[in-house]
């Protein structure tokens, strides 16, 4: 069935992602996350031939303008932390204040 081909490609999207962590920042690769709304929306429309309306393809334009914005402007470095960093900066007031 058709659904087992939506299964494999998410399970390799998944993978690719995976491994795009390992080249870039986290940053950068989660914001490009936002591309796989766009390709739902257009395989929906193809495949099972869900409509597409103006309104689907506005939220495409905002959510490729998104995250295209949140790339540029990201940090597009990543650090290497010890044990002895990361417990440092778990016991951050600021780091509390997020999690509480």
């Amino acid at each position: 069935p058709l659904w087992y081909l939506g299964l494999l490609t998410y399970g390799l999207g998944v993978g690719g992602d995976s491994i795009a962590l390992v080249f870039a920042p986290a940053s950068v690769v989660a914001a490009l996350g936002g591309s796989s709304l766009i390709t739902n929306g257009i395989f929906s429309s193809l495949l099972l031939k869900e409509s597409f309306t103006r309104y689907d393809g506005a939220a495409a334009v905002f959510i490729a303008g998104g995250a295209t914005l949140a790339t540029l402007s990201g940090s597009h470095s990543s650090g290497d932390y010890g044990l002895t960093t990361l417990l440092g900066l778990w016991v951050q007031p600021v780091f509390i204040a997020y999690m509480v």
